[in-house]
Order: structure tokens, then C-alpha cells, then sequence
């Protein structure tokens, strides 16, 4: 039962478990903020911190759109 899919795909699964309901967005506990994060080529480019979850989503959202 394997899927052949691209690194993206296997990075944005919902196959582990998450604090956020976002791609791409975590919570990072120390500061209190949400993290919105990008992988591109192997790399991981940090978008930001933001208060609010849905505005870190927002911040991936658009990374994605100019990719």
C-alpha cells in the first residue's frame, strides 16, 4: 500500500500529529507565537511569528502563491 508522491505532498500529509490545523504552521511554545514555515528544495525558509494562528496561515498561503 505505498503512494509514490512528491516531497511536498509528503511534507504537507496531516500524517503527524500537529498543533495547528494549517499547513505549515506551528506553535512554538517558548515565545507564545505561531511559526509559519516553508519547505522549498530541501530547505526550510521561516516566514515568520504572528499572534494569531490564521495570519501565520496566511503568511504560508502567500510563500506558496509566489513559489
Amino acid at each position: 500500500n505505498l503512494e509514490i508522491v512528491s516531497s511536498r505532498t509528503n511534507l504537507n500529509r496531516k500524517h503527524l500529529k500537529s498543533t495547528s490545523n494549517y499547513k505549515g504552521v506551528s506553535w512554538v511554545k517558548d515565545r507564545n507565537k505561531w511559526r509559519a514555515s516553508i519547505h522549498i528544495n530541501g530547505k526550510t525558509k521561516n516566514l515568520g511569528l504572528f499572534q494569531e494562528e490564521i495570519d501565520a496561515h496566511y503568511a504560508y498561503e502567500k510563500a506558496l502563491a509566489n513559489l
